[in-house]
C-alpha cells in the first residue's frame, strides 16, 4: 500500500498543467484593412528599434526600451505570423474583414500582454518624436489594443 504522499504524488504525474493547453482562438470580424495598417506599423517600430538598440548615439534609457520592445516581439513571432498569414489571404481575397483563427496556449497570454504593453511604449516614443517612425493614428493603435485584448479574454476564459 501507498502513503499518503506518494499516492498524492503519483496522481500528480498523470495530471497535465492546464496553463499548458492548446486552445482555439477566434478573433471575429477583424478589419482586414485596419488590421494590415496596424502590423505594418508595427513592423516599421520594431526595425527602427532594432537599429535604434544597436546605435551608439541611442540614450541608455531609449535603448533599454527598445530592447524590452524587441525581446516582447519576439515571443510573439510565431502568433505574428500566423496572423499575417492569414491576414495576407484574406487581403489577395479581397475581404472586408476576416476571423483570425489561432491555436494558442493560455501562457501565452502573458507573453501577448507583454507585447501589447512594450508596443504602446513604442508608440509613446514615436509620439515624443524620439524616433523617425510615424506615430499611429489612434485608430490603429486602439484597433490593435482592441484584438489584443479579445486575444488575451480569450486566453484567460
Amino acid at each position: 500500500e501507498l502513503g499518503v504522499d506518494e499516492l498524492l504524488a503519483s496522481w500528480g504525474e498523470d495530471l497535465d498543467d492546464p496553463a499548458h493547453e492548446v486552445v482555439k482562438v477566434v478573433l471575429t470580424e477583424l478589419d482586414v484593412g485596419l488590421t494590415a495598417q496596424s502590423e505594418a506599423h508595427v513592423e516599421a517600430l520594431l526595425r527602427e528599434l532594432a537599429l535604434v538598440s544597436c546605435s551608439d548615439a541611442c540614450s541608455p534609457e531609449i535603448r533599454l526600451v527598445a530592447e524590452r520592445v524587441l525581446l516582447a516581439a519576439s515571443g510573439m513571432e510565431e502568433l505574428r505570423n500566423e496572423v499575417k498569414q492569414q491576414l495576407s489571404r484574406a487581403v489577395a481575397d479581397g475581404c472586408a474583414q476576416l476571423d483570425v483563427v489561432l491555436r494558442v496556449t493560455r501562457v501565452d497570454a502573458e507573453t501577448v500582454r507583454t507585447f501589447a504593453l512594450a508596443v504602446d511604449d513604442a508608440d509613446r516614443l514615436s509620439r515624443t518624436g524620439v524616433l523617425l517612425t510615424e506615430p499611429a493614428p489612434h485608430a490603429l493603435s486602439d484597433h490593435r489594443a482592441r484584438y489584443l485584448r479579445r486575444l488575451i479574454g480569450q486566453l484567460s476564459d
